[in-house]
């Protein structure tokens, strides 16, 4: 699942997914829509903006962690600084800075599902 209001940013991630064999569960652009959206689809990897105009990622993940704890997330943004990255790790997700290269989203996204796979073995 992709949870981020930029439409380019969907269609790159959607498009770099299909290539490595994998399928979109949806999209939400909305950010306080996210966990409803999220909770209906039970994707396998939620793929999160770090902004909204209406919230904000961290606050998204935050609140998943309380209901859903082992949920693997993939947090994007353009503000690489040490303290964000440090937050997300801290809330044990994924960071990708943005802008990335199509190779970067699908390493890190390869990644955190076969760690999963591997946890499931």
């Amino acid at each position: 699942m992709i949870a981020d209001d930029n439409p380019v940013v969907h269609a790159l991630i959607s498009a770099q997914m299909s290539l490595i064999g994998y399928e979109i569960a949806g999209v939400e652009p909305i950010g306080k829509n996210v966990l409803a959206t999220y909770f209906r689809l039970k994707p396998d990897l939620l793929v999160l903006d770090i902004s909204f105009e209406d919230t904000d990622g961290l606050t998204i993940l935050r609140e998943l962690r309380k209901i859903y704890p082992k949920a693997k997330v993939l947090v994007l943004s353009a503000n690489d600084q040490k303290e964000t990255r440090a937050i997300v790790e801290g809330l044990k997700a994924s960071f990708l800075a943005k802008p990335f290269s199509a190779s970067d989203i699908q390493a890190a996204v390869a990644g955190i599902l076969s760690d999963s796979a591997e946890t499931l073995r």
